[in-house]
């Protein structure tokens, strides 16, 4: 029952991953793991890091063997949340179990409209969730993995939204909207809180007094200096 928060800088925008926003090609999960796998090489070069990504004919066997309609397994979960984090497209909706850092998120930048969003998820209010085959499901895939150090400056949890195809026996990763539109009050509750843009920096400055910033959420020195030029331009008493 825990309560998940994410902040979007248009209170118009839907819920959508990056991998949605990046192509309309609807990919099932081994096919999005191959792609995500390609990269491979050249990310653990100048990283640093080292993932135990399964080579393609194991990821093929391993998909087919732990998927059922009932239930999405995501292999490599510590290297799609890396992924993730660093701008790949991908299936996984990122969410903050701090409503402070959702609100930071939702007002870092200059705004995009009028107001700005905070929303509020929880997957089973009531303790359970009822599943049916063949219908689009949320997934919550939780904050307990090895994997970037901002993860969890940033609190960070996801979900996913899958459609099991009955005809090819796999999940099509789909919409939460499509989900969200279905739902009811016993499962995947979202609530939508409206702030308007007005507020941004009145916001930026009481999080600042939190110590939640660009620098403190990523931990980059392009972070530093952006949290130094909000500091010193947006934020400047006079």
């Amino acid at each position: 029952n825990r309560i998940l928060f994410r902040g979007q800088a248009n209170a118009a925008w839907p819920l959508s991953t990056t991998l949605e926003r990046r192509t309309p090609e609807k990919y099932d999960v081994l096919k999005y793991l191959i792609e995500a796998a390609y990269p491979l090489n050249e990310i653990e070069s100048v990283s640093g890091k080292r993932w135990d990504v399964p080579s393609t004919p194991e990821l093929r066997t391993l998909v087919k063997t732990s998927q059922d309609p009932m239930r999405v397994f995501l292999p490599c979960y510590p290297y799609l949340v890396y992924l993730r984090q660093y701008g790949f497209p991908s299936p996984l909706l990122d969410w903050t179990a701090s409503p402070y850092v959702a609100a930071y998120f939702a007002c870092c930048e200059r705004p995009a409209s009028e107001e700005v969003a905070v929303f509020a998820y929880v997957e089973a209010p009531s303790g359970g969730k009822a599943l049916e085959a063949g219908k689009p499901m949320i997934s919550l895939q939780g904050p307990y993995t090895t994997t970037d150090a901002r993860h969890f400056a940033q609190k960070a949890c996801y979900t996913v939204a899958t459609e099991w195809s009955r005809e090819r026996e796999r999940h099509y990763f789909c919409s939460h909207e499509h989900v969200f539109d279905a739902s009811n009050d016993d499962q995947d509750l979202l609530v939508k809180i409206v702030i308007p843009s007005h507020y941004r920096l009145d916001i930026l400055r009481e999080l600042g007094d939190y110590n939640i910033n660009h620098f403190t959420l990523f931990q980059t020195p392009e972070a530093l200096v952006q949290t130094m030029a909000v500091r010193y331009f947006d934020l400047r008493e006079e």
